[in-house]
């Protein structure tokens, strides 16, 4: 009978072995498990701040975008405000003008004269 109870104790050993292991390795698994979605979590997260700073960058990207848009209207005034007076002065100064009022030969002039390298007009704007 002591054989017999040797037999069981171990049996009974073996069995208790065999159990720790099946839940040393279910707790292994639950382990791996929880470290695999807190890893897909960090990655969710990584995902969310890059799709976040994209966002702001797209914004930034489309203020300065208006901003360039702005200044290129405002250029385009400026240009077709340069060449109207170009024009204009060009007309004024090969137009010639018409007689002073007093009646004299020296006609009256009229436009942009150049003057040791500066440009005025008669009326005395710039």
């Amino acid at each position: 009978m002591a054989k017999r109870a040797k037999t069981d104790a171990d049996a009974e050993a073996d069995l208790g072995d065999e159990v720790r292991e099946y839940i040393a390795r279910l707790s292994s698994e639950k382990h791996e498990e929880s470290e695999q979605l807190y890893k897909t979590e960090q990655r969710h997260q990584i995902m969310a701040d890059q799709a976040a700073t994209m966002k702001s960058q797209m914004r930034t990207k489309d203020d300065e975008i208006s901003a360039l848009t702005a200044q290129v209207a405002t250029l385009t005034r400026s240009i077709e405000t340069l060449t109207q007076t170009i024009t204009c002065l060009s007309a004024m100064q090969t137009g010639g003008g018409q007689d002073n009022k007093r009646g004299g030969g020296r006609k009256e002039e009229k436009g942009a004269r150049n003057l040791g390298g500066y440009c005025w007009l008669h009326d005395g704007t710039q």
